[in-house]
C-alpha cells in the first residue's frame, strides 16, 4: 500500500476527453489508490470528485509484524487491485484512529466523518459522500468469510441503498414544497 502496485492509466489524446478537470480527477484517484490513506487527496476524490469510499480503520498501527499478521490489510491490498483492475468509481483507504487524531491533519478527521468511535475498530466501512452516509460492514470480520469480490458487491450494494433513499427524499422533499407533478420553478413563482 506504498505506491508500487498502482496500476497505470494512460490518457491518449484523440480517445480520452483530456481536460484540466479529466487531468486532476485521474491524478487524485491515482495517487489514493498507490497510496490508500487519508488526507487531502483522499477528502479531494471523496467530497470534490463523488467518489465512494471502502474504508478499513484500524485503532493504530503499533508494528510492521501486525500490519503483515492482519489479514484485513491484505483484504483491502486486494480490494485495491480489484478497484484498479474494474475501473469503479471507489477509493480504498486504510487508516488508523491513532493518526486520525493528529491536529495538523489538514482536512477534517476520517473518524468524524464516519461518525465512529474508537470502541467500534477494527471495522470495515462504506461511505458514500452522495449522502454523505456511513455504513459498517454488517457481520463480524472472519478470514474464512471475506474475500474482495464479496467486500466489493457489499460495497456497491450498499451505496447504491443509499444513494436510492436520499434520491427518493430529495425528490419527495421537492414535491413537498408545492407545486403539481411537471411545474417549472417559473411556473411556481406566478
Amino acid at each position: 500500500m506504498n505506491g508500487d502496485n498502482t496500476e497505470e492509466e494512460v490518457l491518449t489524446f484523440g480517445e480520452h476527453d483530456i481536460s484540466l478537470q479529466q487531468l486532476i480527477f485521474t491524478l487524485n484517484t491515482q495517487m489514493v489508490k498507490g497510496t490508500p490513506r487519508w488526507g487531502q487527496r483522499a477528502f479531494s476524490s471523496i467530497f470534490d470528485f463523488r467518489l465512494s469510499a471502502v474504508i478499513y480503520m484500524i485503532s493504530d498501527f503499533v508494528s510492521a509484524e501486525q500490519v503483515e499478521d492482519d489479514w484485513r490489510i491484505d483484504l483491502m491490498v486486494k480490494v485495491n487491485e480489484f478497484i484498479q483492475s474494474h475501473n469503479t468509481l471507489f477509493i480504498p483507504l486504510v487508516w488508523s484512529w491513532a493518526s486520525d487524531q493528529n491536529k495538523r491533519l489538514q482536512v477534517p478527521s476520517l473518524s468524524s466523518i464516519l461518525g465512529n468511535e474508537k470502541e467500534d475498530l477494527p471495522q470495515i466501512y462504506v461511505f458514500s459522500p452522495m449522502a454523505h452516509e456511513t455504513r459498517a460492514y454488517p457481520e463480524a470480520l472472519e478470514l474464512e468469510t471475506m474475500s474482495p469480490e464479496l467486500l466489493m458487491l457489499w460495497a456497491k450494494k450498499t451505496t447504491l441503498e443509499i444513494e436510492v433513499a436520499a434520491f427518493i427524499e430529495g425528490l419527495e422533499a421537492s414535491e413537498a414544497e408545492g407545486g403539481e407533478e411537471g411545474e417549472t420553478s417559473a411556473e411556481k413563482r406566478k
